[in-house]
């Protein structure tokens, strides 16, 4: 007996999970080894024998998964979803094993029921989860792996179920009687022929072209209307009985040796099976070819063909999606280290080089922040075609990720000349980006490796441009830098910076210094602006700008920053208990996690009536994009906060991608001109202008305006003449610690 493959295990079906796919192949075999019962009828196995196992396969398997999963999930909705689905199955094969009697309506009504388990659970809800639970082993938290899941899965394993159901509907009883019947091979030469009646009646009633030849001559014997479509359109002639390939295939030279040797290789070797694209139509046919044998003897061959056109498309835009960043259609790095294998074979065989490059854009977060992520993808596709247009063909261009980009540089030439290339591509970056009617302007910083000079293989490669990047941003961005072996100990610098901040919090290693704030006409001292310093016993006095981007990056800035607040609260308070007055405040900059974070209420009333300070005293300086990322969730944050008593000045003004309309939909107290507008109002007109503006567009909607940077009398004169409220700078003072700032302020009154 012939066992009946109608779903061959495939390798999409795997999960990755041993334990699990081990399992999922014995229900594929069971599945087949039905559609086998179903077509020999009471040859082995019984239909009793196969519920049997798979009652077996149900307590062995849902135990061993359902474990797996709520290990990674414990009591999420999906693991809920699947014990029940499990449950149903258990109930299925319980209710078929007490029925009394058995026949071939409830083996059919048991075969539709694994088809559909096999295409909705195993394929859709096994493969999802094990993705999350690999995820998960691979340190991502459970939301990012659900994400990485879905991505995961994408169309494909919807294609590929369509096609699991639409070949298991073509399967009719019919088809299976005529499997049976070509499988049973004997009977004399005459009863082969007395059945062909019932076989075309059979063959004719599927799509699938189905014929059987003689094996003396490979003459046609049987045929069904299908093969029409899928070979006798396309050789312009008549299908008859008795015709031989040469006569089938008159106006195709060639062919009738081709189908020779398909004949003659299932008469040597038995029953196999190949694939062949049909040019009629481009359809894709997976033949399955049959010797027929008479009383021991092969009498033919016959062939069944089984269109697999929409299985093909769907397994190569699967490996499309596995191969190429969804967003900009870029290979991902995968195949990105395919293409630099290649490349870098030729390299070999032709004395050259290959360069890696890594290259991140410098504003890109401002961007999302400030216009949100549907401007922020746009941006992406439009950088992936401006940068495409500048390779040629033996280069690559991929997306790893975020707004990372690697390419590959074959035939890479002299240093100088990469120098050069790299050069172009920031010069072509740093021109405007026409993106949702905004005109964007960015950077970018590309660090590059060089094969065989800096590594021997990808991965290294890849560490090596890493790093180089990592020195390109850390020397400010928009910059090129080329791998040194001197730059391992930069980036090995960097992580210990990232540990050492970490205990900084714990060992009470920060510090707060003040700026004055005073009144441009009277001189009088309004308050300060907090400024974090880390105060390190290895490093010494570390500034922020050498530290608050890997606290932002590392999520750090959120624990940090409630600390400034609450000691930036407590300084403010013992101000007005030392007698310095009551109208002294204190800014404290906030971060766009502290908001994200969605607990900023309390972190404030906590700080300031920890401190016993007048909220008023306190004020809140916030940047142009964070106004314009969850707008609604910040303005109702500032909202409450208002309510309390607590001020808020918006920091850096006109630097950022604000409008007009943020001044009005927020309620303010101040604005704050950069200080890059301010130190060269003296000497630059266009920036004494654009300070002028700030300073009416802030009075125009009822706010006070502040000037940073101010270093000399002159700049402040020329302030006071365009109606300044109020200045900072080292003309008034350096950042003072607390008590500095105290006699600072005692010493001018």
């Amino acid at each position: 007996m012939q066992l009946i493959e109608i779903f061959p295990w495939n390798e999409h079906f795997n999960t990755g999970l041993d334990s699990i796919d081990v399992q999922h192949r014995r229900l594929v075999a069971l599945l087949n080894e039905l559609a086998t019962h179903i077509a020999f009828g009471s040859a082995a196995p019984s239909f009793d024998e196969l519920l049997t196992a798979l009652a077996d396969y149900a307590a062995y398997h849902f135990s061993t998964e359902e474990a797996l999963w709520h290990e990674a999930l414990p009591d999420a909705a999906e693991t809920v979803a699947h014990r029940r689905s499990h449950a149903r199955f258990i109930e299925f094969i319980g209710g078929m094993r007490e029925r009394p009697t058995h026949d071939s309506a409830q083996a059919a009504e048991m075969l539709d029921f694994l088809v559909h388990w096999l295409a909705g659970h195993i394929l859709q809800s096994d493969r999802e989860l094990a993705y999350v639970v690999t995820g998960m082993r691979e340190g991502l938290s459970a939301d990012e792996a659900r994400r990485r899941a879905r991505e995961r899965m994408s169309g494909a394993t919807q294609a590929m179920i369509q096609i699991i159901l639409s070949t298991f509907d073509a399967l009719t009883r019919n088809t299976l009687e005529l499997m049976r019947e070509l499988s049973r091979r004997r009977g004399a030469q005459a009863a082969l022929a007395n059945s062909q009646a019932l076989l075309s009646a059979v063959v004719d009633s599927t799509a699938s072209p189905i014929w059987s030849v003689d094996a003396a001559d490979f003459a046609l014997l049987t045929f069904n209307a299908a093969i029409r479509n899928h070979f006798a359109q396309q050789h312009q002639v008549e299908l008859t009985r008795g015709m031989s390939p040469e006569q089938h295939f008159a106006h195709a030279p060639g062919y009738a040796e081709i189908w020779r040797a398909y004949y003659r290789r299932a008469l040597a070797e038995g029953a196999y099976r190949v694939e062949y694209l049909t040019a009629y139509g481009g359809q894709t046919l997976q033949l399955h070819f049959n010797p027929i044998r008479r009383d021991g003897v092969v009498v033919g061959v016959a062939i069944f063909g089984e269109d697999i056109s929409a299985r093909k498309a769907a397994e190569s835009q699967a490996r499309f999606l596995a191969l190429h960043d969804a967003l900009t259609r870029l290979p991902n790095r995968e195949l990105v280290a395919e293409r630099f294998t290649v490349a870098s074979s030729l390299a070999v065989r032709d004395g050259g080089r290959v360069a890696l490059l890594a290259l991140d854009l410098d504003q890109f977060k401002a961007v999302n922040d400030a216009l949100g992520h549907r401007t922020g993808d746009a941006l992406l596709r439009a950088v992936a075609t401006r940068l495409q247009s500048l390779l040629g063909a033996e280069d690559t261009l991929g997306r790893s990720g975020g707004d990372d980009f690697l390419l590959v540089l074959g035939n890479a030439g002299s240093t100088e000349r990469l120098a050069e290339r790299a050069g172009t591509m920031l010069e072509a970056l740093r021109a405007p980006f026409d993106v949702d009617g905004h005109a964007l302007r960015i950077s970018a910083s590309i660090g590059v490796a060089v094969y065989p000079d800096d590594g021997a293989d990808f991965d290294t490669l890849l560490r090596q441009a890493d790093t180089a990047l990592f020195v390109a941003k850390s020397a400010g961005r928009d910059d090129v830098r080329f791998f040194d072996a001197a730059f391992n100990v930069v980036a090995v610098d960097a992580l210990a910076l990232r540990a050492d901040l970490a205990l900084a919090l714990q060992r009470g290693e920060f510090e707060l210094h003040y700026q004055p704030q005073v009144d441009l006409g009277s001189g009088a001292v309004l308050g300060a602006e907090a400024l974090l310093r880390w105060r390190s016993p290895q490093r010494g006095l570390v500034a922020p700008g050498c530290f608050i981007s890997v606290a932002e990056d590392s999520g750090l800035i959120v624990p940090i920053g409630s600390w400034v607040l609450q000691q930036a609260c407590r300084e403010a308070a013992a101000w007005r208990a030392a007698g310095l007055g009551h109208a002294l405040s204190v800014g404290v900059n906030l971060s766009a996690l502290q908001f994200r974070r969605g607990d900023l209420l309390a972190t404030v009333v906590d700080a300031v009536h920890g401190a016993g300070l007048d909220p008023h005293r306190l004020e809140l300086e916030l940047t142009e994009s964070l106004l314009l990322e969850d707008a609604e969730q910040v303005r109702e944050s500032m909202r409450q906060l208002k309510r309390l008593g607590v001020r808020f000045a918006l920091d850096d003004f006109g630097t950022g991608y604000s409008n007009l309309s943020s001044l009005q939909r927020f309620p303010l107290d101040r604005l704050k001109i950069d200080q890059s507008f301010v130190r060269h109002i003296g000497r630059d007109a266009a920036e004494a202008q654009i300070a002028r503006s700030i300073i009416d567009i802030g009075h125009a909607r009822g706010l006070q305006v502040i000037a940073e940077g101010i270093e000399d009398e002159a700049t402040a004169e020329l302030l006071r003449g365009a109606h300044c409220d109020q200045a900072q700078g080292y003309l008034f003072s350096r950042p003072l610690p607390a008590g500095a700032f105290a006699d600072w302020v005692r010493a001018r009154s």
